[in-house]
């Protein structure tokens, strides 16, 4: 018990020390990458309705582009202020 005890404590304060730079990643992922991400997917879908014979491969790559778009649109889970673990 005491090993884990210690361990929890190492934990803890390796997430206190990455915690801000991994929400900033987050948070220039979502303001730069994603909008990017999906001005592409736009732009290739209106590209695979003009051209039929380019619609097989979109609809390839279609669904992995709204999994990335949707799965990236939630927001992180954070503790609550002043909540504790025991």
């Amino acid at each position: 018990m005491l090993f884990m005890y210690i361990q929890m404590g190492m934990v803890r304060g390796q997430l206190a020390e990455q915690r801000p730079s991994v929400l900033k990643a987050l948070q220039d992922y979502k303001q730069i990458s994603l909008p990017l991400i999906q001005r592409f997917s736009g732009k290739m879908q209106a590209y695979a309705g003009a051209h039929p014979d380019f619609r097989s491969i979109w609809q390839k790559y279609e669904p992995g582009l709204a999994d990335l778009t949707a799965a990236t649109s939630m927001s992180p889970v954070t503790a609550q202020p002043g909540a504790t673990n025991k």
